[in-house]
């Protein structure tokens, strides 16, 4: 299911490049994918959560299927909607391209080295850190085998936890439910995402 993880990636992606054209007209590509990549996770897991907690709606595959294709169609209509403003992006784009892609060579350069070691740290070394491995993975793992959140806080360091922002939560749930089976590899690929989105304005 390999497939539909990536999806579950790339549509909220495009969900939240969707959104964005109504609110953000001069910004440059890096920011762009920033705002993409931050208004469509961002406002999937609000949804996901409110689902889950408020209405006790079981966070499993068929959820995050529906709500995939929700966001797919959503998307779709977006970018419909403002393709005259997507062409008009497009031109003044290919412009900025030509007269910029050679400025700060060198630091693009060092930059693409650190991205590259990330890639390499996130796919081929496991889980060290004590806060993921007592903290965090449990908590995603949990998830993905219940459905629910936990909401079992309380003043032991690993229950108090459970308590901080549920976004990380949510998006390694998110990313195993869909694969429907639980895979370590999407916790470590997290950090990847966020590193490279930290590095982008750079």
């Amino acid at each position: 299911m390999i497939l539909i993880v990536i999806l579950g990636v790339l549509i909220p992606i495009f969900f939240g490049y969707g959104i964005s054209l109504f609110f953000f007209k001069d910004i440059d590509f890096y920011e762009k994918v920033i705002i993409s990549v931050t208004m469509g996770f961002g406002i999937l897991f609000y949804i996901i959560f409110v689902l889950n907690q408020v209405f006790k709606i079981k966070f499993d595959f068929v959820m995050s299927l529906v709500l995939l294709i929700t966001l797919l169609i959503l998307g779709v209509i977006f970018v419909m909607v403002n393709r005259k403003r997507i062409k008009k992006i497009k031109k003044e784009e290919k412009k900025k391209k030509i007269k910029n892609w050679k400025e700060n060579l060198f630091i693009k350069i060092i930059i693409l080295i650190i991205v590259l070691f990330i890639i390499y740290k996130s796919l081929f070394f496991p889980i060290v850190s004590s806060d993921a491995r007592g903290l965090h993975a449990p908590i995603i793992k949990e998830t993905f085998e219940t459905g629910y959140l936990p909401t079992d806080v309380g003043p032991h360091m690993t229950e108090k936890s459970r308590a901080y922002p549920a976004f990380l939560s949510i998006f390694g749930a998110w990313m195993n439910i869909l694969n429907q089976e639980f895979n370590d590899i999407f916790i470590r690929l997290i950090p990847l995402l966020f590193g490279i989105l930290i590095l982008n304005p750079a």
